[in-house]
């Protein structure tokens, strides 16, 4: 008997970005490997390489804005290094995380709300696991303000307001509108593929429908 051992997808996908995430893990402070792998069972692949850039941004953040840091390089950063870090020195990295230069130099990243507070959650997720596990004694990560997000503005019709322009066959609008309040009891038999008319051209006709003003609730 021959097993079918194709991978999917699914699998495939998998097994590249643990490849993946073992390289970037290759650039960040060794011993950030401990909370990587923590959290291997709780989280994807993909949240994990996520999390290693966002994290590999703060020590960037480290090197390159903070003077005590000025002769360090990433391998040289050892686990109290959290310990050093002051609340005041991570509401500058949340101001950094809006603007900065990539890794290389090579391009101007920027983040929005929506961003930021990724980042910001990723770097209170990787505090919290070594403030549990009691190898550092400070956890300034809580003491910052994740970034509020606002909510784009929504624009929306009282029901008074709301109407359904009416198109003849060719499907040109007529100029006519009918309030949906005047539409009540009303739903389309096109629904149910089937044109009263006799004619499956797709058109809906006012006659054809009953309690149309639920559909637009």
């Amino acid at each position: 008997v021959f097993m079918d051992n194709k991978i999917t997808y699914h699998e495939q996908n998998d097994i590249d970005n643990t490849l993946k995430l073992r390289e970037v893990l290759k650039t960040l402070p060794p011993f950030c490997r401990d909370y990587f792998r923590a959290i291997d069972a709780t989280t994807t692949t993909k949240t994990r390489i996520s999390y290693a850039y966002d994290i590999r941004i703060f020590f960037q953040f480290l090197l390159e804005q903070n003077p005590m840091f000025k002769d360090k390089t990433m391998s040289d950063f050892t686990v109290d290094v959290l310990d050093q870090v002051k609340a005041v020195d991570l509401e500058e990295y949340e101001e950094f995380l809006k603007v900065y230069k990539s890794a290389d130099s090579s391009k101007t990243e920027t983040n929005g709300e929506r961003g930021v507070k990724r980042k910001i959650s990723a770097l209170r997720s990787f505090y919290a696991y070594y403030y549990k596990h009691e190898m550092i004694t400070t956890n300034p990560s809580v003491l910052i303000d994740v970034p509020k997000i606002h909510d784009k503005n929504i624009i929306r019709l009282d029901t008074d307001e709301r109407k359904i322009t009416l198109t003849d066959r060719n499907g040109d609008d007529t100029g006519d509108g009918i309030v949906v309040k005047d539409l009540s009891a009303m739903v389309a038999e096109d629904m149910t593929g089937k044109d009263p008319d006799g004619t499956q051209d797709g058109v809906v006709h006012l006659d054809q429908v009953v309690d149309l003003d639920k559909l637009l609730k």
